[in-house]
C-alpha cells in the first residue's frame, strides 16, 4: 500500500528551521569555550606573576570577575537576538508553507470521508492488490469482518490465503487464476473464513481485475461480503424441509392436497396406511368416491372440501377393506387454489366419549343412588332402589340382594326382575358349596365375573343352583361392613349380584367395578340403615333410662324421706317397742308391701317372736313365737349377714291369706349378733329392686343401732332399778341383820341378866335354854352369811358321797314334825319303794331341804299341809359310761305365792310381803342360799304357784365321786 504523505517531503521551506536550530545550538558552546579560554588565560598565577602586591591582586582578581560576567551577558543577549530574528523569519517561511498543507489535507480528508462512507454503508469489506508490488491494501470493515482490529493484520496476500477453510483453498484460488488469466470477467467466490476467536464464517467475494496499457494484470480489486447468517438461515431452512418431510411422513395425522376439482394429487403416508390406497393409486383413482360411497354425503364432502372453511367436521369414512371408520377433517385453501385437507383417526376419541357418556351416566346413576340411599332410612327400600338403578344400567335381566345369616345360609331380601324370568325374591338358599369354599374369599373382597356358567369351571352344586334360577352368566360382589374401630371392611353382610339369562355374555371390568361401587354405596345404607335403628332403639332406650332414673331419683327421694323418719325416730326414742312399730309402718307404706313384720331371735330359747305387723297400713302387736327350726333353710345366710328373695306360701303365722307371695327377708345384726329379721311381702310376680333392697338393709342397720341403744338404755334402766332395788334391800338387810343379830343379842343379854336375878334353879334352866338357843340363831344367821359369800366366790367345796334317802331324809325331816304339831299343820313325807341312793353332797343337800321345809312350815298358816316326796328315774347315757340316777324331790306346801313375786323369791334378802303368817322372820337369804346350793351340786330347781299351792321341784343327778378331788 502506498504512502499517502510522500507529497509533504519536497514542500519548500520545510528545512530552515532544522538549519537554524543547529545553528544557534553552536553558538552556545563556541561563547562559553571564549569565555574559558580568557578566564585561562588571566587566571590568578599569570596575575601572580603580573602584579606582586596581594591586595592589588584581590582587586584585580575581583575585577576581573565582574568582568567575566559583564562579557558573557552581553554575548549571550546578542545572541539571543540573532535568533529571535531568526525564528521570526522562519515562523513566516513557515506559515506560509502550512497554508498550502492545510489546503491539500483537507482535500485529501473530504475525499477519504466519502470514501468510508461508502465502504461503510454497503457493509462489506474493500480489499485492493497490488500485483506488480504485491502489496495488499484491506479496509476496516474486511478487519471487522474477521474480528480483528485496524492493522492487526499484515497487507499481505498471505492474510487471507492464510485464513482460508483448507476444503474452499483450491476453489478460490483456481477462479482467481482464471479470472486473471482472463477467462471470467469478474471473480465471485463463496468459501468460509477462519474468525479471530477460531471458528469459520461464511463470506461472498466478489472482484475485477485492472490491467496495464500492455493488457497484464497490474491491479486486483474487490469486496468481501459475511453470509454467514444467510448460510445458518438456508441450513435451517434445509433441516426445516427435511423436518416437515419426515413429519408429514411419520405423523399420526392423514395430510392430502386436493385440487381445485376436488381431485387427490398428494397424501402422506399416514393417509396411505389407514385407508389403504397409495398416493399413485389416489391420483389415477376416484378415491374419494370409495371413501364416501354415498351420493348425498359424497357431495357433502365435496362441498366442505371447497369451501376449506378451516373448521373441523367428523365424517364416517369407508376403509379399502370395507370397514367404517370415525374421522374428522378441517381443509385450508393454499395461495394457488389448492386445498390442503387435514384428517384424524377419531375412533379412540369416540370410543372415550362413549366411555366417557357411560361413565358420565354411571356417575350420575351412582349420585342418584347414594341420594336415595342417603335420604332413605329405610333398609328395604334402599336394597329396592339399588338393584332396580344397577339392572337398568347395566341391562341385565335380573339383580338381586342377597343377606346372610350367622350360619351363612342366605335370602334374596331384594329383587330387580325383567318379565319372563323366574324370580328369586324371597327364596332361602343353603349353599353348602359356598359355606365350605367361597365364603372366606368373599369376605376378604373376592369380586367374580362369569362370561358363560358352563366355561367358568364351577362346583355341580353351584352350576346346578345357578341353572334353577335361568342364569347364563353373571356378576358377583360381595357387600362388607365396616366393624367399629377398624379401618378395613370386615363383616360380610350379603352379595349384590346381577344375572343374564338370555345368553352368555362377555362382561366389562367397568361393569364389575360400577358393581362393586354400588356394593360400597349398599354396605353404607345398610350401616346407616342399621345406625338410624340402633340410635332409635338407644333414643328409646335413652328415654326408658331416663324415665326409671327419674323414677328411681323420685324413689331414692322418697327411701331417703323413710330413711330420715326412721333416723329421726330412732334418735328421738328409746322405746324399742315404739321403733319396731315405726319400721315396718314406713316400709309398708314406703315400699307399697302387702304386709311387713319384724321377729325377733332368742337362741337361748331357740325360738323367734313376731313382734309387729303392718298389714293393709295398720300396725298390729303380734307376739307369736315360733320356733328357730322353722327358719333353718334361711337361718344360715341371715347370720352371715345376706338378704333373701323367695317366694313361697305365707304360714298363718304370717299371712292367714294362704297365697304365694314375693319374700324379702333381712337380717338385723348387731356386733356379728343375729337379733332377728324383717319380712317385706309382695305378690308373687314381684321383683325387688336393688335400691328397695339398700333401703332395707339401711333400715335393718338403723334398727339394729336403735334395738341396741334401747336394750343399752333398758339394761341401764334396769340397773338402776336394781341398784336402787339392791340399795333398798341393804338398807332392809341391814335392817334386817341388824335386827335378826341384835334380837339374839338382846334375848341373851335379858336371859343373862334374868340368871342374875333367878334364885330358882329351873328358872335358870330356863333362862340358860334360850340364851342357847339365841346363840344357836346368831350362829345360824352369820353361817348363811359366809356360806352365801362362799358360793358366790365358787369357793364352796363339794364332797359327794352316797346317801341312802331311805334312812336319811326321815332323820332330816324329824324337827320339822314337831315344828308342824305345834303349828297344827300337816307334814307329809312320801319316798318312792324303789328309792335307792343318790350321790351328791350331804351338807349341801340337806342344807337345801331344810331351808325348803323351814320355808313351808313358816308361810304355810295353821291347818295347812306341807308334802315332800321323793322319786328316782335312770337317766341315758353313752355306753362306754355307767348309767345315772336322777332324784326328783317335790315339796309343796298350802300357801300361794302371787305371780309378780315368783321371780324374785331367789334374790338376797327378799321376803315376800306379808307372807309370813307366824311372824317368824328371816334375813331374806335362805331361799338365795337354796338357789346358789343347788347350782353348785349341778341340780335343777324350779317354783310354781297354783291352785293354793306352792310347789318347789328339785332335780338331781348323781355327781361323780372324784367330783371333791377335782373341786380341791
Amino acid at each position: 500500500m502506498h504512502n499517502r504523505d510522500s507529497r509533504l517531503e519536497n514542500a519548500p521551506g520545510v528545512d530552515l528551521p532544522v538549519r537554524r536550530s543547529l545553528f544557534s545550538t553552536l553558538k552556545i558552546p563556541g561563547i562559553y569555550l571564549l569565555v574559558g579560554a580568557l578566564w585561562v588565560f588571566g587566571s590568578d598565577r599569570v596575575l601572580s606573576v603580573l602584579v606582586a602586591d596581594w591586595e592589588t591582586l584581590v582587586s584585580v582578581q575581583t575585577l576581573k570577575g565582574w568582568l567575566f560576567i559583564v562579557v558573557t551577558t552581553i554575548m549571550l543577549y546578542w545572541l539571543i537576538e540573532q535568533d529571535k530574528r531568526s525564528i521570526q523569519q522562519s515562523n513566516r517561511a513557515l506559515k506560509h508553507s502550512l497554508n498550502d498543507s492545510i489546503t491539500v489535507e483537507q482535500a485529501l480528508r473530504e475525499s477519504q470521508e466519502r470514501f468510508n462512507l461508502a465502504v461503510s454503508a454497503t457493509n462489506d469489506g474493500i480489499w485492493d492488490l497490488d500485483l506488480r508490488t504485491n502489496q495488499t491494501y484491506y479496509s476496516p470493515v474486511w478487519m471487522q469482518i474477521l474480528g480483528y482490529g485496524e492493522n492487526e493484520l499484515p497487507p499481505l496476500p498471505t492474510s487471507w490465503t492464510d485464513n482460508i477453510h483448507p476444503d474452499d483453498l483450491n476453489v478460490a484460488l483456481q477462479r482467481v487464476q482464471a479470472h486473471l488469466s482472463g477467462q471470467t470477467e469478474r471473480w465471485r467466490n463463496v468459501h468460509r473464513l477462519r474468525h479471530k476467536n477460531g471458528h469459520w464464517i461464511w463470506v461472498d467475494s466478489r472482484g475485477k481485475c485492472f490491467r496495464d496499457e500492455a493488457g497484464q494484470a497490474c491491479r486486483f480489486v474487490g469486496t468481501m461480503t459475511d453470509i454467514t447468517e444467510q448460510k445458518r438461515a438456508e441450513e435451517a431452512m434445509h433441516v426445516q424441509s427435511e423436518l416437515l418431510q419426515i413429519i408429514l411422513d411419520h405423523i399420526p395425522v392423514m395430510v392430502n392436497i386436493y385440487d381445485r376439482s376436488g381431485r387427490l394429487q398428494w397424501v402422506n403416508r399416514e393417509w396411505e396406511r389407514v385407508f389403504g390406497w397409495s398416493i399413485d393409486e389416489a391420483r389415477h383413482q376416484d378415491v374419494l368416491a370409495a371413501l364416501y360411497p354415498d351420493a348425498e354425503q359424497h357431495q357433502a364432502v365435496l362441498r366442505f372440501i371447497q369451501s376449506a372453511d378451516r373448521q373441523w367436521q367428523d365424517f364416517k369414512t369407508h376403509l379399502r377393506d370395507g370397514r367404517l371408520l370415525d374421522t374428522a377433517w378441517a381443509n385450508v385453501k393454499l395461495s394457488d387454489g389448492r386445498v390442503l385437507g387435514i384428517g384424524q383417526d377419531i375412533s379412540d376419541r369416540k370410543r372415550t366419549e362413549q366411555a366417557l357418556r357411560s361413565q358420565a351416566e354411571r356417575e350420575q346413576l351412582m349420585r342418584m343412588t347414594a341420594q336415595r340411599i342417603h335420604q332413605s332410612l329405610d333398609l328395604q327400600e334402599t336394597l329396592n332402589a339399588v338393584v332396580t338403578s344397577v339392572r337398568h344400567l347395566l341391562q341385565v335381566d335380573r339383580v338381586i340382594a342377597y343377606q346372610f345369616d350367622a350360619d351363612m345360609n342366605g335370602k334374596v331380601v331384594a329383587e330387580a326382575l325383567a318379565e319372563g324370568w323366574i324370580t328369586a325374591e324371597g327364596c332361602t338358599i343353603e349353599d353348602i358349596c359356598f359355606k365350605s369354599e367361597a365364603g372366606e374369599a368373599y369376605r376378604r373382597g373376592r369380586k367374580r365375573a362369569i362370561d358363560n356358567i358352563y366355561e367358568s369351571e364351577l362346583s355341580e352344586c353351584h352350576l346346578k343352583l345357578l341353572e334353577s334360577f335361568q342364569v347364563k352368566a353373571h356378576l358377583m360382589v360381595p357387600i362388607l361392613l365396616t366393624q367399629t374401630g377398624e379401618a378395613e371392611p370386615s363383616q360380610l353382610w350379603g352379595l349384590l349380584i346381577a344375572h343374564q339369562c338370555t345368553a352368555p355374555r362377555q362382561w366389562e371390568p367397568a361393569q364389575l367395578e360400577l358393581l362393586d361401587q354400588l356394593s360400597v354405596q349398599l354396605a353404607i345404607g345398610i350401616q346407616q340403615s342399621e345406625l338410624y335403628f340402633r340410635v332409635r332403639q338407644l333414643n328409646t332406650t335413652l328415654e326408658q333410662q331416663i324415665e326409671e332414673r327419674t323414677a328411681e331419683l323420685q324413689q331414692a327421694l322418697k327411701f331417703e324421706a323413710v330413711i330420715r323418719r326412721i333416723t329421726d325416730n330412732v334418735r328421738d326414742s328409746l322405746d324399742e317397742s315404739q321403733i319396731l312399730q315405726v319400721v315396718v309402718q314406713e316400709l309398708a307404706n314406703g315400699l307399697a308391701l302387702t304386709n311387713c313384720d319384724i321377729a325377733l331371735f332368742d337362741f337361748e330359747q331357740e325360738q323367734a317372736t313376731v313382734v309387729y305387723e303392718c298389714m293393709m297400713g295398720e300396725v298390729q302387736l303380734r307376739s307369736e313365737t315360733e320356733p328357730l327350726e322353722s327358719f333353718s333353710d334361711i337361718l344360715f345366710q341371715l347370720e352371715q349377714g345376706q338378704s333373701l328373695q323367695f317366694c313361697e306360701i305365707i304360714p298363718k303365722t304370717r299371712d292367714s291369706r294362704w297365697h304365694p307371695e314375693a319374700v324379702l327377708s333381712c337380717p338385723i345384726i348387731d356386733n356379728q349378733r343375729l337379733l332377728g329379721d324383717i319380712w317385706l311381702f309382695r305378690d308373687a310376680a314381684a321383683v325387688y329392686s336393688e335400691i328397695e333392697i339398700r333401703l332395707v338393709q339401711q333400715v335393718t342397720n338403723q334398727c339394729a343401732i336403735a334395738m341396741r341403744q334401747a336394750r343399752l338404755f333398758q339394761a341401764a334402766q334396769a340397773q338402776v332399778d336394781e341398784l336402787q332395788r339392791l340399795n333398798t334391800l341393804k338398807d332392809d338387810f341391814l335392817n334386817t341383820v341388824s335386827h335378826e343379830l341384835r334380837t339374839p343379842i338382846s334375848n341373851m343379854k335379858m336371859a343373862i341378866h334374868m340368871l342374875k336375878l333367878a334364885p330358882e334353879s329351873d328358872r335358870r334352866q330356863q333362862y340358860l335354854t334360850i340364851l342357847e338357843t339365841q346363840c344357836a340363831r346368831e350362829a345360824s344367821l352369820i353361817n348363811d352369811l359366809l356360806d352365801l359369800q362362799r358360793l358366790d366366790a365358787q369357793r364352796y367345796i363339794l364332797q359327794p358321797e352316797a346317801i341312802t334317802l331311805q334312812t336319811w331324809l326321815p332323820e332330816l325331816a324329824a324337827p320339822f314334825f314337831s315344828r308342824a304339831q305345834g303349828r297344827q299343820q300337816q307334814l307329809h313325807i312320801n319316798l318312792a319303794p324303789d328309792l335307792g341312793t343318790i350321790i351328791t353332797d350331804r351338807t349341801s343337800l340337806g342344807r337345801i331341804l331344810s331351808e325348803l321345809l323351814n320355808n313351808a312350815c313358816k308361810y304355810t298358816p295353821s291347818g295347812g299341809q306341807v308334802r315332800l316326796s321323793v322319786e328316782c328315774s335312770a337317766t341315758s347315757t353313752p355306753q362306754t359310761e355307767p348309767s345315772k340316777q336322777t332324784t326328783v324331790f317335790t315339796l309343796s306346801n298350802q300357801a300361794a305365792i302371787p305371780a309378780a313375786e315368783l321371780p324374785r323369791i331367789f334374790d338376797k334378802f327378799y321376803r315376800i310381803p306379808h307372807g309370813d303368817p307366824w311372824k317368824q322372820g328371816g334375813t331374806g337369804l335362805g331361799l338365795a342360799l337354796v338357789q346358789k346350793l343347788v347350782e353348785q351340786i349341778e341340780g335343777q330347781l324350779r317354783v310354781e304357784s297354783t291352785g293354793g299351792f306352792t310347789v318347789f321341784t328339785l332335780e338331781l343327778t348323781d355327781l361323780d365321786l372324784d367330783t371333791a378331788l377335782d373341786e380341791e
